[in-house]
């Protein structure tokens, strides 16, 4: 594997200052491109830039097999905004992290090679595993933790699971749909009709179905979808665990009106209220298959853990990403 390209510290700061504790981590979606700069300070992150633009590739990619001019043209003007945040900021270092639509492109080469010509920033293509195990780092930095624990990161193209284990290496793989797949494969109506719904849960059932065997202590869930359940309701969730009941009232509020509504009433992005139900359908699923009464909602990602790696491996974190995670695999939730 290669090692994450380090964007240099800049002149006007000194090595050793406090910009040596901050970092920068940028991440390549199916729905969005989002960027997290924080400093950290005793292994925990504070949060200084956190943004996204929702430029939808994973769609394209599932069209057209390829990101075509116009869909590289907006990657490239997505990141070097942000990587000019991130430089403003006084980020030390820097990742560039390419997911779903990039694993799927079939001119991902192409498009790594273009964006490095403009940004002068390597991006890594990371493989689920490795996803799996930077949303790890970060879900590790934020939670109190001793048992096993399921953590899933509900993306738009595909989602990464991966449960921990006493002693060892957590085991990783990834469910091959996320909320913008099933959308687009069964949902042609909005808001969403209630059969529409069972499709999706139909879908997200059978792929979950097919997850390895384990009986975790708790679970935790990360990412735009579990994030943005906690917003949709009639009333102000008193905690951020979602269950049964909650996923109800989300999915009921869903059904009955359009995203355009729903975006307004619950301050949500307007095409992430569209993908939300088949979000659902993916969270009611895994609770189903590991018996789950409910799971905590993290604001944590694979930014966090990218930008903790960089920090504790330095250019070398991408090789060092096992010895990293091995540290995390014995832990619970408070």
């Amino acid at each position: 594997m290669q090692a994450g390209h380090i964007l240099p510290m800049p002149a006007h700061r000194a090595a050793g200052s406090s910009a040596s504790a901050i970092g920068a981590a940028i991440d390549v979606g199916s729905n969005s491109v989002h960027c997290l700069v924080a400093r950290v300070v005793s292994g925990r992150l504070h949060p200084l830039i956190d943004r996204s633009d929702l430029l939808g590739l994973g769609d394209v990619v599932d069209r057209d097999q390829v990101l075509p001019p116009a869909s590289v043209d907006a990657l490239i003007g997505s990141l070097t905004a942000f990587t000019g945040l991130a430089a403003e900021a006084g980020a030390a270092r820097l990742v560039v992290l390419g997911t779903e639509p990039l694993r799927r492109a079939t001119n991902r080469d192409a498009v790594a090679s273009a964006v490095e010509a403009a940004t002068r920033q390597q991006m890594v293509i990371l493989s689920h595993q490795e996803e799996a195990y930077l949303t790890l780092l970060g879900v590790a930095a934020e939670v109190d933790a001793a048992g096993s624990l399921l953590v899933v990161d509900v993306g738009g193209g595909s989602s990464e699971y991966l449960v921990t284990v006493p002693s060892g290496l957590p085991t990783a793989a990834a469910l091959s749909t996320g909320s913008m797949r099933l959308t687009r494969h069964f949902v042609a109506h909005d808001p969403p009709l209630r059969s529409e719904y069972e499709l999706m849960l139909g879908e997200a059932r059978r792929l979950v179905r097919e997850t390895q065997a384990a009986d975790p202590d708790a679970a935790v869930f990360v990412g735009g979808t579990a994030s943005n359940l906690l917003k949709v309701g009639e009333r102000p969730p008193s905690n951020r665990r979602l269950d049964a009941g909650r996923l109800s009232e989300a999915l009921t509020v869903l059904l009955a009106e359009p995203a355009a509504r729903a975006a307004t009433r619950h301050a949500i992005h307007e095409r992430r209220a569209r993908l939300l139900p088949g979000g659902i359908a993916i969270v009611q699923a895994f609770m189903e298959r590991y018996g789950l009464p409910d799971v905590l909602v993290s604001e944590a990602s694979l930014r966090d853990g990218a930008i903790l790696a960089l920090h504790r491996a330095g250019a070398a974190w991408r090789m060092r990403l096992p010895e990293l995670v091995s540290g995390e695999a014995a832990w619970s939730v408070g």
